[in-house]
This record gives C-alpha cells, sequence and structure tokens, in this order.
C-alpha cells in the first residue's frame, strides 16, 4: 500500500466510526423524542389542564365587565395544547430518521452522504457537550483530503454513482 492508501485506509476507519456515531445519536434522539410523546399523551393533560386554567383566570379582569375577553371553553383550549405540542414532538422525531439514512450512506460511501452528515454535524455542535464533541469529530472526518477520496472512489467498488 503506498502512503495515500494507508492513510485512506485509516480515514475509512474514521468514516465507519462517524456513520456509527451518526446512526446512534439520531437513533437515540428519536427514541428520546418519541418517549418523551407518549409519556407527554399518558401524563401530561392534568398539568396542562391547571396551567391552562390558571392563566385562563389571570386573564380575566377583576372587579371589571366579564364582556371584556370572550368566554373560552378550557376542554378545547387544553386539547389544542396537547396535540400542539404532539405535532412538535413528532415532527422533531421525524426530522431524525434521514439522520439515520445519513449514517447508513457514510457506510456505503454514498456521494450525497457526506455533504448531508456535514450539515447534521454543524447542527451537532449546539447540542453542548455530546452533540459538539460528534459534531467536531464528524466534521474533522468529513473535512479531510483522504475522505473526500474516499467518497469519489469507495474501497471495493468502482466509482460511486448514488
Amino acid at each position: 500500500m503506498s502512503v495515500i492508501g494507508e492513510a485512506e485506509a485509516r480515514m475509512a476507519g474514521h468514516v465507519r466510526a462517524a456513520a456509527w456515531l451518526r446512526i446512534v445519536w439520531s437513533g437515540l434522539g428519536l427514541i428520546m423524542l418519541l418517549s418523551v410523546l407518549l409519556l407527554f399523551q399518558g401524563t401530561m393533560r392534568p398539568l396542562i389542564r391547571d396551567v391552562t386554567r390558571a392563566t385562563v383566570q389571570d386573564q380575566t379582569p377583576r372587579g371589571g365587565s366579564s364582556d371584556a375577553l370572550p368566554a373560552v371553553n378550557l376542554d378545547e383550549l387544553v386539547d389544542l395544547s396537547m396535540r400542539s405540542v404532539s405535532v412538535v414532538l413528532v415532527v422533531l422525531a421525524l426530522l431524525e430518521l434521514p439522520g439515520l439514512a445519513v449514517g447508513w450512506g457514510l457506510l456505503r460511501y454514498r456521494p450525497w452522504a457526506r455533504p448531508l452528515n456535514i450539515a447534521y454535524s454543524i447542527f451537532d455542535l449546539f447540542s453542548i457537550p455530546i452533540g459538539t464533541v460528534i459534531g467536531v469529530y464528524s466534521l474533522w472526518v468529513m473535512f479531510r483530503p483522504e475522505t473526500a477520496a474516499l467518497f469519489r472512489n469507495p474501497p471495493g467498488q468502482g466509482p460511486a454513482l448514488l
């Protein structure tokens, strides 16, 4: 093996590590968000109802006309709050699925996976502390010239097209 070949072989191990970090990190995010969704749906309705009731009562004018605010159906407001938070959690969970695909694409040296992993890694930098470490490591791996060469001509394959 030439010096460049050895460097590429060494970087192939780093690409595999970055791929598995992406898969595990996205998988943990997905599991966490789905767990929060289930917990929220199962136990948070009484708390949301109490907070909503207190908020509505705080907005009612004291000693003034009760015509200033429209009548609020507390149950409808609680249902709207529950649905809104559930939709946000489901959308966030769905955003973890492409991260799993990016990790798989890195393992297969798909050309589209490298730039997508760079984008995910930039966002990971804001997930202090673990995401930051994963993001810095992945960025270091993805920006190495040897890594770019691996994705142009994957080991054991011809040139990568898809």
